[in-house]
């Protein structure tokens, strides 16, 4: 097969795995290169190429013609009516082959690390599995990389001779700012600013300009072209004298000759850098493929339409109790696409705050009734303990709208209470009310705090957020196209092995993924200075297959645009999209991470398009919009805990500048006690982290707990402790996980997050933890008062809801229920 052949073909996997078969001794990555250059010759009638060799041969002539052109460019520069279009031209035609080349260069290396990873030994079916697995993605990312050359030389720049008679266009006041700061760092800049191409690629030579003027207007004579060379002290001394002007002469025609050859049919795609980044720009995608041809609303029940009580009652297999009390024409029940198949409450109209909307409806039992139920028939998940006492509002076999209430912890919009009411024979009893925190607009889910009593048995938490409703991602694609940028992205995390892993692991990204951004997000990853506004700035991020289908949002983590641009480290951005009321306290679906979260994370692992400086100016933009600090992911971490891990203290310092003692006291003290945070640290030889957060203890008077003042008194041996590295058996416990990456850990699933017994922090061993904190209180405190306990009649705070009854609960098999 004549490899020529190529140009009766469009470019895919049929055309390079027949060149393939008919050249087995050729390397992938040179027939690669062979296409891309034959895509040049063809589309640009280029003839002093010689293509002929699949190894491309003649490689080098790209770099002398190359060089040629830059000797010549300062010819044009002042000729005000072609000379900026031919100039335009030319550069951007190199930016593009530079890129190219860029990028084919980086495909041979991906290549040959695949070469070495088949070599590998895989005796084990798990070691074959990863061999296959990172050969797979090694493949994924060469392709991303062929097509995206590709596509750079096989486009037609959009400037021809159909433009000459167009004026120069004048400089704007943004190509002088940017010029002036310096700040074109990328070719995805290039194509807006034409003027600054020019002054990026070709400042080395302006300075010659005036000299060369006179001779690009001279007369044109018909001497062969010779070779182009490099402009010297030498060569301006025989510019000057007039002997090579008809050469240079002649190279400027030739490459006007070239141009002319070019017209305007496509546009260009932004280049590529010869590295890719962590994000790259792909092709534009269809939404309507997408999205698919018919949009439609996902079934929605009325609560105040009694046929709809009954079809929803009959599906879920329940009888369903109205109250009275309940506004059921402000609440919806529909699915909600996170949960599998499970159901939850949207607002239809608006809550006020502290409106009580409804009422927790079901059978009243005792706990010996519920402890008698047969495990079959056992699901806690519906009950609800009234008070401290010990009868149950059982919700399994009757309710109302108010079982399908959801669960968020950190940041609900309602919270059960107990209210008296008095029964139809005079008595006071009690009933447990749901009552708004805040203002809860149209089209918000109702989430509640279960308290931290509520055991989840064997169904997989899910952080849900109050904007999350019943669409999938075809349908969020279909109703907010608008708020969606048409071209995809694709995110290069580079990470090779566990020990080394890529800088978006903790997104829990695979080596290539492929995704459409909200516009405001792809605007802030451009780079550029003005970010289009989102109506709805929680949008998730949409996520294509490998099969260029939509992947489900249930099967994703839901990443914001906040979350992305926080671990990113990119500050502008984070502060564009704050003042479109994106929420940072959002988390991702199971991992947990909250926008805080994800400052730490990029950070953790090392992303590098944001600075320590920039992350700290997110920090505080953060505290600025009082994110709650004791916002936990799925590890049961903190913000503070993640700030622990760090290896550099920037971040601890931001985030712990101008705290309360109070809150610095809490978050010392989260899951385990300061002294077990101390020893960690110690262990892990983090000192610098020991002394920021003991100088902002000295900065107050404030006594933390007599445990936080023994630990300074045995600190003060600091320096004694690090020199002999002689620790005491209380700094050497540190937990086996606490080497485990956040990544490793949430694949684990069984974090351990406590130094001591498991069971003392449970909710099942409440009062046991409360006798020994009062026990060291009286031991160590016997001078402090205690703080004035909440009395159990102000709030419901105290009613433990969701208990679990018995200490062995079966699996619940029920639909993707909270």
């Amino acid at each position: 097969m004549d490899l020529f052949m190529i140009d009766t073909l469009s470019f895919d996997d049929k055309v390079v795995d027949e060149i393939t078969k008919q050249h087995p001794e050729v390397p992938i990555s040179a027939i690669l290169e062979f296409i891309v250059f034959y895509e040049l010759k063809k589309h640009y009638a280029i003839e002093d190429w010689d293509l002929t060799d699949a190894a491309c041969a003649d490689y080098q002539k790209i770099i002398s013609l190359y060089t040629g052109l830059k000797s010549t460019i300062p010819l044009v520069v002042q000729n005000d009516r072609i000379s900026r279009i031919i100039l335009d031209k030319v550069s951007l035609f190199f930016a593009l082959v530079k890129a190219a080349e860029g990028l084919l260069k980086s495909t041979i290396t991906v290549t040959a690390s695949m070469d070495t990873v088949k070599r590998l030994p895989g005796n084990t079916p798990l070691g074959s599995r990863i061999k296959e697995e990172s050969i797979q993605g090694k493949l994924l990312h060469a392709k991303a990389l062929i097509t995206m050359a590709y596509d750079l030389v096989s486009t037609k720049e959009t400037l021809s001779r159909n433009h000459s008679e167009q004026l120069v266009k004048v400089e704007s006041e943004e190509d002088k700012e940017l010029l002036k700061g310096d700040r074109v760092t990328s070719f995805y800049q290039l194509p807006n600013h034409l003027f600054l191409i020019n002054m990026q690629l070709w400042k080395s030579v302006y300075a010659n300009t005036p000299q060369m003027i006179a001779i690009f207007n001279s007369p044109r004579t018909q001497t062969p072209v010779a070779p182009a060379q490099p402009i010297t002290k030498e060569r301006e001394t025989i510019e000057e004298k007039g002997a090579a002007s008809v050469v240079i002469q002649q190279e400027v025609q030739e490459i006007k000759e070239v141009i002319e050859e070019i017209d305007d049919e496509d546009q260009i795609t932004a280049p590529a850098k010869e590295n890719p980044p962590l994000v790259s720009l792909d092709k534009e995608v269809d939404f309507d493929r997408l999205s698919g041809s018919a949009f439609k609303e996902p079934l929605v029940f009325h609560m105040d339409i009694e046929d709809h009580q009954k079809q929803l009652a009959a599906e879920e297999n329940f009888t369903y109790k109205h109250n009275d009390a309940d506004l059921d024409s402000k609440l919806d029940v529909t699915g909600i696409n996170l949960l599998f198949g499970g159901k939850g409450v949207l607002a239809r109209t608006r809550i006020k705050a502290k409106e009580i909307f409804c009422v927790y409806e079901g059978a009243k039992i005792t706990e010996d009734d519920a402890n008698s139920l047969p495990k079959e028939e056992l699901n806690t998940h519906y009950f609800m303990r009234l008070g401290q006492s010990k009868t149950i509002i059982d919700a399994r076999l009757s309710g109302n709208v108010a079982r399908f209430f959801n669960e968020s912890k950190h940041t609900p919009n309602a919270e059960f209470r107990k209210r008296p009411i008095r029964t139809e024979d005079g008595k006071v009893s009690f009933e447990i009310v749901v009552m708004a925190i805040r203002d809860i607009e149209p089209g918000e889910q109702i989430l509640v705090n279960y308290s931290d009593d509520y055991d989840y048995g064997d169904i997989q938490r899910v952080f849900l957020h109050h904007s999350d409703g019943p669409y999938n991602s075809q349908q969020l694609l279909h109703k907010y196209q608008q708020e969606y940028s048409k071209t995809a992205v694709l995110f290069h995390n580079k990470g090779e092995s566990e020990e080394t892993p890529g800088e978006l692991n903790g997104l829990y990204f695979d080596v290539v993924e492929k995704a459409i951004l909200p516009i405001a997000l792809a605007d802030i990853l451009a780079g550029k200075k003005e970010v289009r506004t989102l109506e709805h700035p929680d949008l998730p991020v949409l996520f294509i297959t490998p099969e260029n289908e939509l992947q489900e949002n249930s099967t994703t983590e839901r990443l914001s645009s906040l979350m992305i641009a926080s671990y990113m480290g990119l500050a502008e951005g984070v502060e564009a999209l704050l003042k479109m009321k994106a929420d940072p306290a959002m988390q991702s679906r199971r991992a947990g991470l909250s926008s805080f979260h994800m400052v730490m994370a990029g950070e953790y692992y090392g992303v590098s398009s944001g600075d320590a400086k920039s992350r700290r100016k997110i920090i505080e933009l953060f505290r600025k919009e009082k994110v709650n600090l004791m916002l936990e992911d799925d590890d049961g971490l903190t913000v503070f805990d993640w700030a622990l891990r760090l290896k550099t203290t920037d971040c601890l310092e931001e985030l712990i500048k101008d705290m309360r003692p109070s809150a610095l006291s809490k978050l010392l003290n989260h899951k385990n006690s300061a002294s077990e945070k101390f020893s960690s640290l110690i262990a892990e030889e983090k000192w610098a982290h020991c002394q920021v957060i003991l100088n902002k203890i000295a900065q107050k008077s404030f006594v933390y707990s007599a445990e936080i003042n023994k630990l300074l008194k045995e600190l003060t041996q600091h320096d004694k402790l690090k020199s002999s590295k002689e620790t005491s058996p209380a700094t050497t416990q540190t937990k086996e996980e606490g080497n485990v990456p956040p990544r490793e850990a949430k694949r684990q699933r069984t974090p351990g997050r406590h130094n001591t017994d498991p069971t003392f922090f449970s909710g099942q061993n409440k009062k046991r933890k409360q006798a020994a904190k009062k026990e060291s209180n009286l031991q160590e405190l016997p001078q402090t008062e205690s703080p004035a306990s909440i009395q159990a009649n102000e709030r419901a705070a105290p009613v433990r809801t969701r208990q679990k009854i018995h200490k062995e609960i079966p699996p619940d098999y029920s639909p993707g229920r909270k």
